[in-house]
Order: structure tokens, then sequence, then C-alpha cells
């Protein structure tokens, strides 16, 4: 059997931490990808009504549920184009 042991031991043969937990930066920044994370869009229609598309759902979005999760980090869906059908369904993983 394994046995755990701290980080301190696990790094104590002089090789360097790969991920130190004292870098407040670091920390700063994971957080914040996952508040963007946490706060994206995952309703297809939300995203449609702030990229000014809704008019449009009965074209762009499936009758039914297809299964297929959706995602889009809102400072993403910020960086396409408002009103253009085209930017968010040629290329969905670049912003237009």
């Amino acid at each position: 059997m394994i046995t755990a042991s701290s980080r301190r031991e696990q790094y104590a043969g002089g090789v360097e931490d790969p991920s130190p937990r004292t870098s407040g930066a670091r920390t700063r920044a994971a957080g914040a990808w996952q508040r963007s994370w946490r706060e994206a869009i995952t309703d297809p229609r939300e995203l449609l009504d702030l990229l000014e598309l809704g008019a449009h759902a009965s074209r762009l979005l499936p009758d039914a549920d297809t299964g297929f999760a959706v995602r889009v980090p809102r400072a993403f869906a910020a960086r396409m184009r408002k009103g253009d059908p085209a930017c968010c369904t040629s290329t969905p993983a670049v912003p237009c």
C-alpha cells in the first residue's frame, strides 16, 4: 500500500515543486477561468438572444434536444458579431 505524504515530503529531495501553492497570481488566474467557465452560457436560446439572433432560432436550432451540451464563456460570446447568423454557425470554435 502506498501511503499519502505531504507535498513537502514529496519534493524534499531537491526537486522543485512544479505547482507551488504560494503564487497568488497563479491562484487568481485559475480562479478567473473557473469563474468564467461557471458563468458560461449553457442555453442555446440565451446565446442566440445575446447575439441578437433570437428570430433565427427556429432555423439555427434543432427541433428537439439532441443532447449536445453547449458552454460558451461570456467573454468569448462578446467577441462574436451580433446579428450575423453566419458568425456563430460557420466556425463555432473561432469568434468572428
